[in-house]
């Protein structure tokens, strides 16, 4: 009996060591809106692989030829407190947040080299089914965003 209350403290201290059991794992899905334009928005997609509070995965925008891939998703959580950070042709993009459980609020940073930055409120929630379909304006937001993935820029 004493072996086995050891393993079960064991495993509990492991757990709260990785973030308290959280895990963010998933596609998550959201708009992110221009903080100085509430009708500029862009349609977001972030597929995010959590190892132990290590993020990796996936992001993809939907701009006017629909899903378009972004980057690697690279970056760090811990407990609900999350960033990442996506690497692009010109620039990159810098997330910034928390989780609370299907749900992610925080900043949505897109920087373009000789350009700067242009922030935005995230808010993002785990898919079940990919249902956001549909892209918003072509606002400063969504030209931000072409711009940091142009070609030959």
């Amino acid at each position: 009996m004493g072996l086995r209350w050891a393993l079960t403290l064991l495993v509990l201290g492991l757990a709260a060591c990785n973030g308290g059991g959280y895990n963010a794992s998933g596609t998550w899905e959201g708009v992110a809106t221009n903080r100085n334009y509430p009708y500029d928005a862009v349609t977001v997609r972030f597929i995010l692989h959590d190892q132990g509070g290590v993020l990796s995965g996936s992001h993809y925008a939907l701009l006017d030829v629909g899903w378009t891939y972004v980057g690697e998703v690279r970056g760090t959580r811990s407990g609900q407190e999350a960033s990442w950070r996506v690497d692009a042709p010109n620039g990159y993009i810098l997330v910034e947040g928390a989780f609370q459980g299907e749900a992610f609020r925080g900043t949505y940073t897109v920087a373009v080299y000789g350009s700067g930055n242009l922030t935005a409120t995230l808010f993002l929630s785990r898919a079940r089914v990919q249902n956001l379909g549909f892209p918003h304006g072509k606002g400063p937001l969504a030209q931000q965003m072409a711009a940091l993935l142009e070609e030959g820029r």
